[in-house]
């Protein structure tokens, strides 16, 4: 993920007019524009993160993945 687009993605994050469900569409829009953007990550960090450990600190890729793979893109992310 390039940081043109991380900076992209926190401008609309933090858009209090869309709050969080407006977020997640965005990425999900975007992702449906850009439909040969695809991911490979890691399961264990996955999993870490889904779990409700305290300590994680989730990054914007972590969020993006998040909402691919709970929605009807999950094709898009690959877990290795």
């Amino acid at each position: 993920m390039d940081k043109a687009l991380i900076k992209l993605f926190e401008k609309e994050m933090f858009n209090k007019e869309n709050g969080a469900d407006g977020f997640r569409n965005f990425v999900l829009d975007y992702y449906k524009k850009h439909s040969k953007d695809t991911f490979e990550y890691p399961k264990d960090r996955y999993e870490l993160l889904t779990k409700g450990n305290p300590k994680a600190q989730w990054t914007m890729e972590d969020i993006v993945v998040y909402y691919l793979s709970n929605s009807d893109q999950k094709g898009k992310v690959t877990f290795i």
